[in-house]
């Protein structure tokens, strides 16, 4: 990571109950050298058991915002993730090198609340004429403007299209349970026509290589 940091943080009385402010810049922040933008990261404990921050990035054609607190006594979360803009560069840059040529961006605005170890997040992603290669499969797909929703306990798909470079479609419908993040039930239904999934060699991921297109229609459930 890169960036260079400006801002003020203070903590005060350490001994008996610390205090600790934060407000700090991160100009040019960067992962693996791309540079996603500017971050403002606001934080600080002035009400007790309560963690408050919000954070800004801005630049480079994004604009995100997350405002909101934690809880430490009941180890909950209440925070809003307003996505006005978000490149999928940007993203592209935390794959770990498993995502390149991206293309487009994301918005969309989350509530998250509840335990921080399963919170129920309402809102909706919009992917905007989205298009990525995944390195290991050697294939690029595309999302032109279809939309994830999360409505409590569940992630819901209407329609959900991915196209393969050729654009032949791999249409999601339905929805997956997500009341309990370390065992979701799945609900979907994806139907395919001459969709290629892979387009790798050897030299892409010696594990498995190839050509695979899938022409079906899958019920998965459980």
């Amino acid at each position: 990571m890169g960036g260079a940091i400006n801002g003020k943080a203070t903590v005060s009385n350490v001994i008996k109950n610390p205090l600790f402010i934060a407000d700090l810049n991160i100009d040019d922040f960067s992962v693996k050298k791309d540079t996603i933008g500017n971050l403002v990261l606001k934080v600080d404990n002035k009400t007790a058991n309560l963690y408050s921050a919000n954070v800004g990035l801005t630049g480079f054609d994004n604009q995100v915002t997350i405002d909101g607190n934690y809880n430490v006594s009941n180890e909950s979360l209440d925070f809003i993730v307003d996505i006005e803009k978000l490149q999928m560069k940007s993203v592209q840059a935390f794959s770990m090198d498993n995502l390149k040529e991206s293309e487009g961006y994301l918005d969309g605005k989350l509530n998250i609340k509840g335990q921080a170890s399963n919170p129920s997040v309402e809102g909706s992603m919009k992917f905007n004429s989205v298009a990525f290669r995944v390195t290991k499969l050697n294939s690029k797909f595309k999302l032109s403007n279809d939309a994830i929703t999360f409505n409590t306990n569940q992630i819901l798909f209407k329609n959900f299209k991915l196209q393969d470079e050729k654009e032949n479609p791999l249409t999601i419908n339905g929805s997956i349970n997500s009341q309990d993040y370390t065992n979701v039930g799945f609900d979907l239904n994806l139907v395919a026509k001459n969709f290629r999934a892979v387009n790798s060699k050897a030299k892409d991921n010696n594990l498995f290589y190839g050509e695979l297109y899938l022409d079906n229609n899958l019920a998965i459930k459980g």
